[in-house]
This record gives C-alpha cells, sequence and structure tokens, in this order.
C-alpha cells in the first residue's frame, strides 16, 4: 500500500515560515519572547500550531517588535546632534 501524501500545511503557516526564514533575527527574539514567559521554546504540542515548534507561535510578534527597534534606531541616526 502506497503512503499517502503529508497533508499540505495551511497557507497561514507557510507565510509564518517565510516571515521567519526572511530575517534570521525572528527566530533569536521569538525564542526570546518564550523564555521570558516562562515556556520552553521548543515544546511540542501547543494547541496551535499543533505540530511545530512554541517558539513559531511568537513569530509575528517577534516580527513586530524587531520592525519597532530598527525604526527606532534609524529615527536615533537622523535625528540632529547637540550643537557644537
Amino acid at each position: 500500500m502506497a503512503d499517502s501524501p503529508a497533508p499540505a500545511k495551511p497557507k497561514a503557516q507557510v507565510d509564518l515560515e517565510k516571515i521567519a526564514a526572511a530575517d534570521p533575527r525572528i527566530e533569536y527574539v521569538a525564542r526570546a519572547l518564550c523564555i521570558a514567559r516562562g515556556l520552553n521554546p521548543d515544546h511540542m504540542g501547543f494547541p496551535y500550531p499543533p505540530s511545530e515548534a512554541l517558539w513559531e507561535a511568537f513569530i509575528l510578534e517577534a516580527r513586530d517588535f524587531l520592525a519597532e527597534s530598527d525604526a527606532a534606531r534609524r529615527s536615533q541616526k537622523l535625528k540632529p546632534g547637540p550643537p557644537d
């Protein structure tokens, strides 16, 4: 009997994977967010998504955190310094 193909991942999960792959810092921050909340980032079996590591549930929050941090850094570079 032939193995049936694995079920396709939902589009939302594929999009999250693309977001995480776009910037390697996202996984690092998502894992840090888990640890800061006292959670094991590698825990499997979280209700959503059921077959993924827990840190992947924090991808969007990590992306937004990094976007704000990057914007603040750019803003600081654009502000003129104190007069000489």
